[in-house]
Order: C-alpha cells, then structure tokens, then sequence
C-alpha cells in the first residue's frame, strides 16, 4: 500500500475507533477537544515552571484559530503562554525554540514571544518547557 494511502486508513480507522465517547488517538481531536480552563492550567503551570529565569512571563487568553483550508474563521477559546526575555531580545528565544529538536514554533507580539498552549499535547509540556528553560539561557 502506498504511504500516503496506509496514512489515510490510519487516520480512518482512528476515528472509527474512537467513536464518540472514547478518548481520540488523534493529536487534532485531542487538541480541539481539550476545554478552555484546562489549557489555561497548563499555560500557568508552564509560566510557574519558568520562574527565576531572566524572563517575565504571563498567561494571555487568546482566540484559537481552528484551521486554514477547511476551518479558514473558525476559532476556539485557548491560552497563550507569554515569555518576555530581561537580557534579550524575544527574537532569539524564538529563534532558538524554532531551530531546536525538537522544534517550537510560536509568534512575536508586542516584544513577546508567545506559545499557543492548545499547540502542544499534555505530555510534551515538560519539553517545551526544558526547551523554554534552554532558549531563555
């Protein structure tokens, strides 16, 4: 069977299997599925786990974009993890996040670098934040 079609029933027969009342394989469901106050637990556990770093961090409510082609206004209630660096510029945290292994990919705002909470599974919060810790060294 050619990849892209073993990718295809793999993903079919996850959502069959999940049904509508068991937990999902799929890291979209689970994200998409996950409520508003539990990413907002996360976000404040990960700005917590980064204290006594040169870094001010905050929590942002944010609206969620859903996704481009199939879901292009479709937006979801999450959180924002907010890092400001004291001793440099939000530029290189990010720049550092995104070319680590593995890699993190947030957006700059008002001289923040920002993370989307809802963008990460529950059990790789632990690496974005030793990768957080590492880019803020």
């Amino acid at each position: 069977m050619k990849p892209d079609f073993a990718a295809l029933q793999a993903v079919a027969e996850a959502c069959l299997e999940a049904g509508s009342e068991s937990p999902s394989r799929l890291a979209l469901h689970r994200m998409l599925l996950t409520p508003a106050e539990e990413i907002a637990r996360r976000a404040r556990v990960a700005a917590e786990a980064l204290a006594g770093l040169p870094a001010a961090t905050r929590t942002i409510p944010v609206r969620g974009k859903v996704g481009g082609g199939s879901l292009p206004e479709a937006e979801i209630p999450s959180t924002a993890l907010a890092v400001r660096p004291l001793r440099m510029s939000a530029e290189e945290p990010a720049r550092r996040l995104r070319t680590g292994r593995p890699p993190a990919v947030g957006a700059i705002r008002e001289g923040e670098a920002r993370l989307a909470v809802r963008a990460a599974l529950p059990e790789q919060d632990e690496r974005l934040i030793r990768a957080l810790r590492r880019a803020l060294s």
